[in-house]
C-alpha cells in the first residue's frame, strides 16, 4: 500500500452501526490514517476489521497486546467531548478534573495515576496526540477538536513508543485534511448557558500539487453548575471560556514521500470546580464564619457556596507537531516525528475549604499575642503561576527482512523546561500549636505560610527495536528491547527560620538509566479465535522533590526509578457468525520501589512529595464485548476487576519515631475494584432519508479512597499515628452515570447533510466525588462533585 493510497477524502456520514463496534488496534506512534471503520459486513454480523498500523495487513482481532479504540463517530455518539469524557468507556482509565487547577486532570489506568501537578511528577501513562508526547496533567483539559480516533493501549510500554510508559498510553489521531473542497459547521447549546460552535473549512488539493489544508475553529463557554454567592454566573464553579484553532498541512509530494504539520493553539479560562468541606477536627468553636456562624460543612453537592475566591484561572498551549513519512524502498519505511509544546497556566486565588472569610483566636509568633484575625481560609493559594515547555524528537525505522521477519528501530528525545510559583497560606489549629508552644491546653491557633518556587529542567534520550517473527502461519513472536537515559535538574527556594532572610536557595541533579524488554507469543486458533501471552518489564524515572516544607533542607527526599515485570494472557474471539465479539485478558505485575505522590506527613496537607512506598502486586482481568443482537440492535461494553497491594510499604511513626510496616494496613488511591460499562444503540426508523437512533450508555465506577494511610499503628492504641485521619469521610462511593442520546444522521437538505442529536448526561443526577484531599493535621478534609445532570442539542452540517 503506497501513501496516496491512504489520502482522505471527504467522509459522509455513514450508518449509525459504524459507531458502535470497538476498534482494537495497536495504537503504535507509527499508526496511519489507514485504519478502516468497522462496519458491519451484513446486517446483524460484526466484521473483522484490517488495519495496515505495523506496515502489513492485520486482523485488529489478531493484535498481541490489551487496547481500545474510539473512531470518530464513537466519540460523537458517547458524548465524548473532553478527555475526562474517556472514563469508563476504557477497562480501568479514569480521568478526572483535579484540584489543583481549572485545566489539570487526575489520570489513572490500571490503578496508576498521577495526580498531581508538579512538574517533577512523571506519568505511568504516556498521552500522545499525532505522535508527539504531552508529558504534563496541567493543561490537559482540552477539548477534543477534529480527533480521527482515540487508541488507548494497557500495559507497559517502550518498545513501540518514543516515551517509557509504565501503565499504557492514551494516543490521539486527528483528522488529516480532505481531498475536497469542503465545510462542516456544528452547534451545541444546553445547560447552564452551554453555547459550543466549531467550524472546519477544507482547502482541497491546490491544483496537482498534492498539498491540502484544513483549519478549524472552536469556542466553548458554559456558566457554573454551582452558584458562588456574590460572583456573576461565568464565575461560578464549573464556569468556562474556551477556544482553540488548530491547522493541519499534508503534503504527498508522491506515492512515497508524505509530511503533516499540525499546528494547535488551546486558550482556557474559567473557574473550576469548588471544594466542598467534607470533615473537620477542630475543638468547638476554634474556627468559624467572619459573621459568627460555625464553618459549614457540606454532605451532599452544593447548589451554592460562599468562598473566597474558587480559582479562576487561565491555560494557553500552543503545540506544533511535524510528521515526515517516507518509504524508501518495498522493504524499508522511515518516519520522523517533532513535537514542541509551550504551555502557561494562573490561578488567581483557590480556596479549598468550602466556606467563606473565617476568623479565630491566633498567636503571633514573634510577639506571642494573641487575638482574634480574619483570614481567607483554611487553605488558601493566592496565586499559581506555571510554565512548561518541551521539544520531542523521535525516529523510526521500518524495515521486512524476510516474508516472516520484519522490524521496527527508533531513538528519542526529550528536553523539558519547567517553572512554578506557589506561595499558600493555612492555618495551623490549636492541637498542633499548643504543644510547639509548651500549652497542650492552648485556646489558640496561628496562621502560617508556605512557599513553593522552583524550576528545573528533565532530559530524556532513548533506543528502542522490536521484531516480529513468523514461525509459520498461526504462531507468531514478537520481541523488544529499550535503553533510556533521563537526567533531572530541580532549583527551589524554601523557607528556613533559621536563616536572617527566611529563605534558603539551590539545585540540585539526579541521572537515571535502565535497560528494558518484552516478549510475546500470538496464536491464531481458528478463523475467529486468537491468544496471546506477554512479558513485559518497565521503568519509570526517578526525580527530586520540589514543593518542600519549610524546613530548610531543599530537597527533602529523592526519589528512585520504579521498576515492574508484568504478564498477561488474553484471547480474542469472534462467535456465533460473528455475532459476538469477546475480548478478554488477565494481567499481573510485581513493581519495585513503587513511587506514589502523597502530602509530606506533618505538613498538614501543606506539601506534596513524591516517595518510593516499596513492593507492590497488581492482578486483574478485563472483558470488552460487542453483541449484534438483531439488525438493528447493537450492545456494547467493558467490566474489568483489579486488585493493588503493597508487599511492603514503610512510615515513619511519629510518636515513637519508628519505622512501620503499613502493608496491611494501606490502600492503593484511586484505584477502584470493579469498573463496568454497558452501551446500548437501537435503530428506531429511517425518518427524511436519514437514520434514527436511540443510544444509552451507563458507566460504573467503583469505591475509591484518595489517600493511602489511615493510621500508623502503635505498640499501643495511645501511641497510634494517625496521618490521614479523613481517609474514609472523604472517600468516593460508588456511582453509576447513565448518559442518554437520540440521533438523526444523514438527512440530505439539498445542500449538506444534516446530523442531529439530543442528549442528556447524568440523567439520574448522581452524586458523586471524583476528588478529595485529607489535610491531616489541618484538620479539615474535602472533596470535589462531578457535574450534575445536563441536557443539550448537537447539530451538524456538512457541505
Amino acid at each position: 500500500m503506497t501513501l496516496r493510497s491512504r489520502r482522505c477524502t471527504k467522509p459522509r456520514f455513514s450508518s449509525v452501526w459504524t459507531l458502535l463496534l470497538p476498534i482494537f488496534t495497536v495504537p503504535t506512534a507509527i499508526a496511519q490514517s489507514e485504519t478502516e471503520v468497522p462496519k458491519p459486513s451484513s446486517k446483524g454480523t460484526i466484521e473483522v476489521i484490517e488495519v495496515t498500523a505495523r506496515r502489513s495487513v492485520e486482523s485488529l482481532q489478531a493484535t498481541p497486546i490489551s487496547l481500545t479504540a474510539l473512531d470518530t463517530e464513537a466519540i460523537e455518539q458517547k458524548g465524548i467531548r473532553s478527555v475526562v469524557d474517556l472514563t469508563g468507556y476504557v477497562p480501568t482509565l479514569q480521568i478526572q478534573a483535579n484540584a489543583s487547577g481549572s485545566n489539570d486532570v487526575t489520570l489513572s489506568m490500571r490503578g496508576l495515576r498521577v495526580s498531581d501537578s508538579v512538574s517533577t511528577a512523571e506519568s505511568p501513562i504516556g498521552v500522545y496526540l499525532d505522535g508527539a508526547i504531552l508529558p504534563r496533567i496541567s493543561g490537559a483539559m482540552m477539548d477534543l477538536l477534529e480527533l480521527e480516533r482515540v487508541e488507548v493501549l494497557r500495559g507497559p510500554q517502550g518498545s513501540l513508543y518514543g516515551r517509557n510508559s509504565t501503565g499504557g498510553a492514551i494516543n490521539m489521531i486527528s483528522k488529516k485534511p480532505y481531498l475536497d473542497f469542503g465545510l462542516t459547521q456544528d452547534f451545541t447549546v444546553g445547560s447552564e448557558s452551554l453555547f459550543i460552535t466549531q467550524t472546519r473549512i477544507d482547502s482541497g488539493e491546490l491544483g496537482e500539487s498534492g498539498l491540502t489544508a484544513a483549519f478549524s475553529f472552536r469556542s466553548a463557554n458554559r456558566d457554573g453548575h454551582i452558584d458562588i454567592i456574590d460572583t456573576p454566573n461565568d464565575r461560578d464553579g464549573g464556569a468556562y471560556d474556551d477556544k482553540a484553532y488548530r491547522l493541519a498541512i499534508n503534503w504527498l509530494a508522491n506515492d512515497y514521500f508524505e509530511v503533516d504539520y499540525s499546528y494547535n493553539r488551546i486558550e482556557s479560562e474559567g473557574t473550576k470546580t469548588p471544594s466542598h468541606l467534607a470533615a473537620v477536627s477542630y475543638e468547638a468553636g476554634e474556627v468559624a464564619q467572619v459573621n459568627g456562624e460555625p464553618l459549614e460543612l457540606q454532605a451532599s453537592r452544593a447548589d451554592s457556596l460562599n468562598l473566597n475566591n474558587n480559582g479562576y484561572g487561565t491555560s494557553n498551549t500552543t503545540l506544533h507537531t511535524l510528521a515526515i513519512n517516507w518509504d524508501m524502498s518495498d522493504n524499508y519505511s522511515l518516519r520522523a516525528v517533532t513535537g514542541i509544546r509551550d504551555w502557561q497556566g494562573e490561578e488567581f486565588g483557590n480556596d479549598l475549604d468550602g466556606n467563606g472569610l473565617l476568623q479565630a483566636n491566633v498567636i503571633n509568633p514573634v510577639t506571642f499575642e494573641t487575638s482574634i484575625q480574619a483570614f481567607p481560609g483554611l487553605f488558601y493559594s493566592p496565586l499559581n503561576k506555571r510554565k512548561q515547555q518541551h521539544f520531542s524528537q523521535e525516529l523510526q525505522l521500518l524495515g521486512t527482512i524476510t516474508d516472516d521477519l520484519d522490524f521496527v528501530f527508533g531513538l528519542f528525545y526529550f528536553d523539558e523546561d519547567f517553572d512554578e510559583y506557589n506561595p499558600t497560606n493555612f492555618y495551623l489549629p490549636r492541637a498542633v500549636i499548643g504543644p510547639m508552644f509548651g500549652n497542650p491546653n492552648a485556646d489558640f491557633g496561628m496562621l502560617a505560610a508556605n512557599i513553593m518556587d522552583f524550576n528545573g529542567s528533565s532530559k530524556s534520550k532513548a533506543a528502542f527495536s522490536q521484531f516480529n517473527w513468523r514461525l509459520n502461519q498461526d504462531l507468531r513472536l514478537t520481541a523488544g528491547i529499550r535503553y533510556t537515559q533521563d537526567e533531572k535538574y530541580l532549583y527551589q527556594t524554601v523557607v528556613d527560620f533559621n536563616d536572617p532572610s527566611g529563605f534558603v536557595s539551590g539545585g540540585d541533579s539526579r541521572d537515571y538509566s535502565n535497560f528494558n524488554w518484552n516478549i510475546s507469543a500470538d496464536y491464531q486458533f481458528s478463523e475467529t479465535s486468537f491468544g496471546y501471552a506477554r512479558v513485559a518489564t518497565g521503568y519509570k524515572s526517578g526525580g527530586l522533590t520540589a514543593r518542600s516544607a519549610g524546613t530548610g533542607n531543599l530537597f527533602l527526599d529523592d526519589f528512585d526509578e520504579e521498576t515492574l515485570i508484568g504478564y498477561e494472557v488474553g484471547i480474542k474471539n469472534d462467535l456465533f457468525d460473528k455475532r459476538l465479539r469477546l475480548n478478554t485478558n488477565v494481567f499481573y505485575t510485581q513493581y519495585d520501589d513503587f513511587q506514589i505522590d502523597s502530602f509530606l506527613f506533618g505538613s498538614g496537607g501543606a506539601t506534596s512529595l513524591i516517595e518510593n512506598a516499596g513492593d507492590a502486586d497488581q492482578l486483574g482481568v478485563e472483558v470488552e464485548f460487542v453483541i449484534a443482537a438483531t439488525e438493528d440492535l447493537r450492545i456494547d461494553g467493558n467490566i474489568a476487576w483489579l486488585d493493588m497491594d503493597f508487599q511492603k510499604y514503610e512510615v515513619l511513626n511519629r510518636k515513637t519515631n519508628q519505622l512501620v510496616d503499613v502493608a496491611e494496613e494501606a490502600e492503593f488511591p484511586y484505584v477502584s475494584e470493579i469498573t463496568a460499562a454497558l452501551g446500548v444503540q437501537y435503530l428506531l426508523a429511517e425518518l427524511w432519508g436519514g437514520e434514527l437512533s436511540l443510544r444509552a450508555d451507563a458507566r460504573y465506577i467503583g469505591k475509591r479512597v484518595f489517600t493511602q494511610v489511615e493510621v500508623v499503628p502503635g505498640p499501643t492504641p495511645d501511641l497510634d499515628d494517625y496521618h490521614s485521619p479523613f481517609m474514609h469521610d472523604i472517600a468516593a462511593d460508588a456511582y453509576t452515570l447513565v448518559d442518554l442520546r437520540a440521533s438523526l444522521d444523514g438527512v440530505d437538505t439539498g445542500f449538506g447533510e444534516l446530523r442531529l442529536s439530543a442528549w442528556m448526561r447524568n440523567t439520574l443526577d448522581e452524586e458523586y466525588i471524583t476528588q478529595g484531599i485529607d489535610f491531616g493535621s489541618l484538620g479539615i478534609g474535602n472533596v470535589i462533585y462531578g457535574d450534575p445532570r445536563t441536557i443539550g442539542l448537537d447539530m451538524r452540517l456538512q457541505f
